[in-house]
């Protein structure tokens, strides 16, 4: 069937009609019309200047675009004499100032007369943030725009016409960009307009949110302002505390749920007890974390789950006692373990089921700090996930401990664990990957799995672990081998990769979007889904995310967390080397 041509006059109107500064897929354009070569080009160019300036900025210092530049150039000063929309002009005053170093000065005006614009409206957070970034792009430049970007941001807050959701955003924002680091009390009375807003916030969620702003902008005053406001600091955490009280549910015995909510909380409150220097109170939270820790209990599934008492018990039932070789100990392990968690129709319907409290809702904060419900979807993965969570932490504790008994009792060493992945497992078969090399999935993961084992051995003698080789280690690697099995499959692990100047260029499936492909179902169990969504995704523990990208603090290696976290990348390994069906072995 015959495209119809790309009428490019009409994009551009159409483009320039609208109210947000925001990406488009090319590649619809390109699929649905037949595009003269000039058009095309010029798509492109249109495409690219919606990128964020920074990332712009770095992609055209490619090779690829050398030769391209002065082209690019040439047809943003064309578009900036034509088009009717000022939002539109200044961000492409903003490419010329950041990328070209020219029109700086036209750039300035052009966003501070946009952003004075967008300031007042009572939505359109996430073009009013744009804008202040390419503000930024401008004022960090040189001393005379940075000037004029601390006067300007000022000016702003001291305003009285703006809504207060949008006066929240440019506070947030100054809190989290590092570039205003210890430079904020250039901004007059910042720290008393974050005060300010507090007093007359009422609602819990929103409180909360502009509390935490004020403590991360009083870090960013220096040190003089820093010790001016001390007690202002103290007195902030207490009121953190104070409201974090709102959050609490009231007692239900017939959910399970909500004593681990209410644990949550609690150590918040104490933490921040604490911090404001104030004894009494924190005395009386950890009397009241004491209380509810004594109400901790797992839901009734229709399941069996072992206790710490019933380790023994557990020993005995998977048949691991300290005779039993190794082989069958890994197996069992990887099997058994899975028969303490709900099978997904339970979880399912468990979270059908759990409707909280009286007035308990699931509820986030959108782009204008408004608390919103979120969709029944979201809320019945949300629900199964958590109801998964309260499942799963006591019994992957249990059988840390009958690990850590063989490792003590010498009968389970590295070598053991070798040999189970390179006798038992597909781990041990050589097949064609998806870039046409042969390998096999242990290759991949030895290093990291020797490293996890000596961990454990020291934890066994009582030593302290450190899993931070280990685990940011094996992460990466399980997403490469759940990719390898989905390409197995004669499944497609790529996507059409919209953020490059080449419209067809591909990339691979992120790591949840594999987990939530029908692919995966056609190799693995609803039980084994679940588990590697639970562990490496923002499903539950989200450890992946967490260690690819530096968010774990070193302490967190050393803590009981990391220990878990280690044991479960270990049993997640286990249950990918167990597979046995879905591989072209060479």
């Amino acid at each position: 069937m015959e495209k119809d041509k790309l009428d490019f006059n009409a994009f551009l109107h159409d483009l320039d009609s609208r109210k947000e500064l925001e990406e488009f897929n090319v590649s619809e354009y390109f699929d649905r019309y037949s595009i003269e070569d000039t058009d095309a080009q010029n798509l492109t160019y249109e495409y690219i200047s919606f990128y964020s300036i920074n990332y712009l900025d770095k992609l055209l210092r490619k090779d690829i675009w050398e030769h391209k530049k002065d082209d690019y150039k040439v047809y943003l000063l064309k578009r900036i004499a034509t088009t009717c929309s000022n939002l539109n002009k200044a961000q492409y005053l903003t490419i010329l100032a950041k990328c070209f170093q020219s029109n700086v000065d036209e750039a300035w005006e052009s966003i501070e007369v946009v952003l004075n614009e967008y300031f007042l409206k009572d939505n359109f957070i996430s073009t009013t943030k744009r804008l202040f970034d390419n503000l930024s792009y401008i004022g960090f430049s040189n001393k005379k725009y940075r000037d004029k970007l601390y006067k300007f941001i000022s000016a702003t807050i001291s305003r009285t016409n703006i809504p207060d959701g949008k006066l929240t955003f440019l506070l947030g924002w100054l809190s989290s960009t590092h570039k205003f680091q210890y430079q904020l009390t250039k901004i007059g009375e910042i720290f008393e307009t974050c005060l300010s807003l507090v007093s007359k916030t009422n609602d819990p969620r929103k409180r909360k949110h502009i509390i935490e702003i004020a403590l991360q902008i009083r870090e960013k005053l220096n040190d003089d302002d820093k010790k001016k406001y001390a007690d202002k600091r103290k007195e902030l955490f207490e009121l953190l505390a104070d409201n974090e009280y709102s959050f609490i549910l009231p007692d239900d015995p017939n959910n399970a749920a909500v004593p681990h909510y209410n644990h949550m909380f609690l150590r918040n409150i104490l933490q921040w007890y604490k911090l404001a220097d104030n004894d009494t109170k924190a005395a009386k939270a950890e009397k009241e974390l004491i209380e509810i820790k004594s109400k901790l209990i797992i839901p009734s599934f229709p399941v069996r789950l072992y206790t710490p008492k019933q380790v023994d018990v557990l020993n005995h039932k998977l048949e691991l006692s300290h005779c039993c070789p190794a082989s069958i100990f890994l197996w069992g392990l990887s099997e058994n373990f899975f028969n303490t968690i709900p099978f997904e129709s339970v979880l399912n319907k468990e979270a059908q089921d759990f409707t909280g409290p009286d007035g308990f809702g699931f509820t986030h904060l959108d782009l204008n700090y408004n608390s919103t419900n979120i969709s029944p979807a979201k809320e019945q993965n949300y629900k199964k996930f958590l109801l998964y969570d309260l499942y799963t932490k006591p019994s992957i504790k249990n059988f840390i401990l009958v690990f850590l008994q063989r490792i003590k009792a010498g009968t389970l060493c590295y070598k053991d664990i070798h040999d189970f992945f390179k006798l038992n497992t597909n781990f041990c078969k050589t097949y064609r990957s998806y870039s046409n090399e042969s390998i096999s999935n242990y290759t991949l993961v030895e290093q990291g799995i020797k490293h996890l084992f000596y961990q454990f051995r020291k934890i066994s003698v009582g030593n302290n672990p450190d899993f931070t080789l280990s685990i940011d280690s094996l992460c990466p690697k399980i997403e490469r081998i759940l990719r390898e099995m989905v390409h197995s499959v004669n499944a497609s692990i790529l996507k059409i990769d919209i953020k490059t100047t080449t419209p067809k260029k591909e990339s691979m499936l992120l790591l949840d979007q594999l987990l939530y492909g029908a692919e995966v179902s056609k190799f693995m169990t609803e039980e084994d889904i679940n588990f590697l969504r639970y562990v490496l995704t923002n499903d539950g523990q989200n450890i992946r995310n967490y260690s690819a990208h530096g968010l774990y603090s070193p302490n967190f290696y050393k803590s009981d967390a990391g220990i878990i976290s280690g044991f479960m990348i270990f049993v997640a390994i286990l249950r990918l080397a167990v597979i046995s069906n879905g591989f072209e072995y060479v």
